[in-house]
């Protein structure tokens, strides 16, 4: 079965997308991190 143009866009799209969604899960792991590392030292 051959993929219609609009169907490999869709997957690339929803590659895309849950690459961005990894890479934002990511930042705000680290950014909670270093949150709680400050609170526990008292600069929060």
């Amino acid at each position: 079965k051959r993929a219609k143009p609009g169907e490999l866009r869709d997957e690339r799209t929803v590659e895309a997308l849950i690459h961005a969604l990894n890479d934002a899960h990511w930042k705000v792991r680290r950014n909670a991190a270093v949150a709680l590392e400050k609170l526990g030292r008292g600069e929060g």
